[in-house]
């Protein structure tokens, strides 16, 4: 219980919209460099 209270709890809408923001345009930047250097 104690772990349980000390951790800072993560709202769902605030992870979507990080997830949004972020990982979404890195995620793609990472897919086409790879696609890039396949090509080359």
């Amino acid at each position: 219980m104690i772990l349980r209270a000390t951790l800072p709890r993560y709202r769902y809408d605030l992870l979507i919209s990080t997830a949004w923001k972020t990982y979404l345009p890195l995620s793609l930047g990472a897919v086409s460099f790879i696609a890039l250097c396949r090509i080359i």
